[in-house]
């Protein structure tokens, strides 16, 4: 396991610097290149809004996470207090 731990490593170190030759002629032709971008130049700010589309998806999906789960911890928190007597007057009065 460990030797083909090692081939593999040797492997792809060999073939690192040449894959990174064949980018960098790319980045100079076409100029950015990346996950979110292509060598094309952009069409009026294509990138900038699917980036701000990307962001409020995420802040959608954070947020309605984030109101589940204070509300299933309130609905808890008031069964808990349903089911138990109420001992301390500091807590009946909250």
């Amino acid at each position: 396991m460990k030797r083909l731990v090692l081939a593999l490593s040797i492997a792809t170190a060999a073939v690192s610097p040449a894959a990174a030759g064949d980018e960098a002629d790319a980045q100079q032709v076409g100029g950015r290149s990346g996950f979110w971008s292509t060598p094309k130049p952009p069409g009026a700010g294509a990138y900038r809004w699917r980036l701000l589309y990307v962001g409020i998806g995420l802040a959608a999906l954070s947020g309605g996470a984030m109101l589940l789960l204070v509300r299933r911890a309130n609905a808890q928190r008031a069964a808990r207090d349903a089911a138990s007597p109420s001992s301390s007057p500091s807590r009946a009065t909250r």
